[in-house]
This record gives C-alpha cells, structure tokens and sequence, in this order.
C-alpha cells in the first residue's frame, strides 16, 4: 500500500518512521498505545476514554503523547516499578546470530552486504537526560540509551543515541535513528532506477532478560513536486535471530512456564477430529497441529506459529495453512498467517491451493477462510471455500450509475471441525 503525504508533512513521515519500525518488529499481537513516544492514531493512538485526551495534539495525523520527567530511582506506580529496576537487566552486552536480509526487486533499492548470515554484538548503556513517564498515553515509561551495535562482516560499528520505552517489569523496545550517509560501517545503500529510495533508517530492537530481536529498517519513499509517498511495508535490511520462526517479536523456547493456552494447543494437536460437511454429512477428516518449539513474546502477550493440515478420505481437501494461535478470552485461537481469509483470480488460487475437484473457473474470484480454537475442554475448528461472481455491472449515463449490488458469495465446501481432550 502507497501512503501520500503533503509535500511539507515530510515531519510527519519522519516521526512515523520509528512506529513503523517497532510495528515490524513487535508487531503480531500487539497492541498498546504504549510504544513509541509519537502513535499512530489509526491504530494505536489514545482513545476519549485517556486521561488528558482533549489536551492531546493531533499533528500530521500523529498523536504526540504528554511525558514527565522522574528520577531513576522513583517508582511510576502505574508501572509499579522505576527505570533503575529496568537498567538492571537491560544494560549489558549480548549478541545473536542475524541476517543481512535480500533486497526486494520492487522497488529495486539495494544495500551491501546484500544477504547472508553476520553475528550482531549489542552493548546497551545509560545515556544522558531524564527519564520520563507518559501521563496520557497509558502506563510507560521512556529512559534514554546509548546503543552500540557491531556486526561481524563490518557493515555496522555504529554508537547511536536510542531511547527505550517500557510497558511491564520484562519487555522493552528500543529505537534509535541510523544515518546511511554517515555509518561508520561498510554498509551501502543504493537508491532504485524508478526514483524509489529509502529513508528514515531505524534500529529497532526488544528484549526481555532472557531474549532479543531486533531490526535495522528504513521506509521506501519517492517524492514528487507536489507529495511525498510511502510504501506502508518497510524494507528490512538486518534481522535477529537468524533461526527464529517468529517474524515478529521476540522467540522465547517452550516450557514448564509457558502458558496455558499452549498446552491446550499440545492438546488439540493430538486429539482425535471428527467433522462434518456443510450438507450436514459426516466428513472423514485427518486434522495435524505443528507447532513450532517457540513463542514470539510481545509487550500485550504471545502466539505460537504453527501449521495445520487438513485431509479428506475423498481427497478433495488436501492442503497445509501456516498461521499462528495466540490467546485470546481464554482460548488459543488460531489465524492464517495471511489473514482470516486468503482469496484471488481462480488461476492464482489453483496454482497456491489446487481446485478442490471444482471448476473455480465460473467464479471472478475465490477464498478460503479457517480458523481453529482450542480450551481446557476441547476444540473445534471450521474451514470454508467460497466463489464471488459478479452478476451485474454498474451503468452509467449523464442522469448517473444504476446501482449493482456487486459479487454474489457462494459456499462451495465448507468443514465444520471437533475434538474432545481425554480426562
């Protein structure tokens, strides 16, 4: 997605950079205002119910949240803790195996090393000035740092002034600003043929005592004489840890202390199904649950990549989804990583998922939607392929268009899915 910005809310561009940045980074479930000290009002910023909202200014369509200074030693209470008992675990020295990622071929920006496997050494330090705390933007607390960063194939040896923001006792993010024209490194980034660049180079990285994750990404803009635009997606050029299954977040191992709603997944994935059809005909199904060995952590909570194969004795379902289950009202509720439902042209949905013994071809287009929820108690689950025909077009004239009421859903198969945890 392409977002055009006025040509002087450039300002606005550069203090979305570092929201776009952590986003990435922790995105998945997450979901506190609490992050960075600028928010996204679409998705993040303070709602009528904060204290303070009328005094909040809106600038550029970002939220610029209030701070108060606070000495280290003295406890936010909203926090219940102060930002020397964060210092405590966060400075340091630590290092992972990362990855200098490939750059995209749309829009062709390049950056050397293009790819490969590089060690990443972090050291974290106190830097100067106050701490604050938020006063209208939720529990937060903001403490500057020093981030020293080193990578072994050279690319990065950079000290950069970064800033921290902590929403609980055991997860913070990280975020300091990266000049390319000025890395100490031998890090190069080139701009693309078609007038694409990037900008806005941010060092985003979470930790909690035990882990840490971390991205150097940049916005992709091109500037025109009368607007600035933005790709919504950003380029990331670095990433760790290099062998995490969590795309977002921070990957904790599976353990005696993880959640709950994970051994209900345990469960669920050795359960025996049972399904039925949409006609209401019993379904002989095989339903498989693998997870990965990892949580992605998040400052609002967890989820659990998996994948889930679904198999018919007839054969006309036979297909994997990737997605994850994460907590949500007490129930591990499992989502497609591409969304609750993927669809497309009949050609691209065959080529990704096969025609199910159908002829897609009479639809414009088709979906899948799945979705899988396990408890204490059980779990069911449901899977459904729909076709979408357009069965008029709108015709217009000098008195206007005529009103279509657009693509007609059909149901074409559809699986409802249980299973029931022995005692």
């Amino acid at each position: 997605m392409i977002v055009a910005f006025g040509s002087g809310s450039r300002a606005a561009l550069a203090r979305a950079a570092i929201g776009i940045a952590l986003a990435w980074l922790v995105g998945g479930c997450s979901g506190s205002r609490d992050g960075a000290d600028d928010t996204d009002l679409a998705n993040n910023g303070p709602t009528q119910d904060d204290p303070g909202y009328d005094s909040i200014r809106e600038n550029d369509g970002i939220w610029d949240c209030t701070y108060a200074e606070v000495g280290d030693q003295e406890v936010v209470p909203e926090l219940g803790l102060s930002a020397a008992d964060i210092l405590e675990w966060v400075e340091g020295s630590r290092s992972e195996a990362g990855l200098w990622m490939e750059p995209p071929t749309d829009p062709a920006v390049g950056w050397t090393p293009a790819s490969g496997e590089t060690d990443v050494e972090l050291h974290l330090s106190r830097g100067a000035g106050s701490a604050e705390q938020s006063v209208d933007c939720g529990p937060g607390l903001r403490i500057p740092m020093v981030v020293n960063i080193r990578t072994s194939n050279g690319a990065l040896d950079e000290s950069l002034d970064a800033s921290l923001t902590a929403t609980s006792a055991d997860f913070v993010q990280i975020s300091a600003q990266v000049d390319f024209e000025a890395v100490s490194g031998s890090l190069e980034v080139t701009n693309a043929p078609n007038g694409w660049y990037l900008v806005q180079p941010t060092l985003g990285v979470a930790l909690m005592p035990s882990a840490s994750a971390g991205t150097l990404s940049a916005i992709f803009e091109r500037s025109t004489q009368d607007a600035v635009m933005a790709l919504s997606q950003p380029a990331v050029l670095l990433r760790w840890p290099a062998d995490s299954s969590c795309e977002s977040g921070v990957p904790v191992p599976l353990g005696a202390d993880s959640p709950d709603w994970v051994g209900w997944v345990g469960a669920a994935a050795a359960a025996t199904w049972t399904g039925s059809w949409q006609d209401g005909d019993a379904a002989e199904v095989e339903v498989a649950i693998h997870p990965v060995d990892e949580l992605c952590a998040f400052a609002t909570g967890s989820e659990l990549p998996a994948q889930v194969t679904l198999r018919t004795d007839d054969g006309r379902v036979d297909l994997a989804l990737e997605g994850q289950f994460r907590n949500d009202d007490d129930q591990a509720v499992f989502a497609l990583a591409e969304g609750s439902r993927w669809g497309g042209a009949p050609a691209e949905f065959v080529a990704r998922y096969g025609d199910f013994g159908l002829d897609l071809e009479a639809y414009d287009d088709v979906s899948i939607q799945a979705g899988f929820s396990a408890n204490a108690n059980g779990a069911e689950g449901s899977w459904t392929l729909t076709g979408y025909a357009n069965e008029c077009e709108s015709v217009c004239d000098e008195n206007g268009c005529s009103g279509c009421p657009g693509a007609t859903p059909v149901v074409l198969l559809a699986l409802d899915l249980t299973a029931s945890f022995a005692d």
